[in-house]
């Protein structure tokens, strides 16, 4: 997480501690500038996340996605190979450098 500056990095933990306290997430995987910068959670063993296709359309289009039921997904392939083999739903959130910034990562 060094590539993004301390503030950054504690807020980024705090989300991941509300994720997981509050919701049924289990995993949490933040890009930034397409290159992995935080990994929390479960994820298939020795594997590391890649930022894929899916990813650059996320971002390039600015909206967050949420894919309901991933099973039925041809993206799926995209992220199981890092994601616990049994993940059901997927949300992916383009984050900006500062408000009003276009999405970045």
């Amino acid at each position: 997480m060094n590539q993004m500056g301390e503030l950054a990095n504690i807020e980024l933990c705090w989300v991941w501690n509300s994720l997981r306290n509050s919701t049924r997430a289990c995993s949490m995987t933040v890009f930034w500038q397409e290159k992995c910068v935080m990994k929390a959670g479960l994820f298939q063993p020795n594997r590391l996340p890649v930022f894929r296709d899916f990813c650059k359309e996320v971002v390039k289009g600015g909206k967050t996605r949420y894919i309901a039921q991933l099973k039925n997904y041809p993206v799926k392939e995209q992220f199981l190979d890092f994601l616990p083999e049994k993940t059901q739903g997927l949300l992916l959130t383009p984050m900006c450098s500062s408000r009003n910034a276009p999405p970045a990562g």
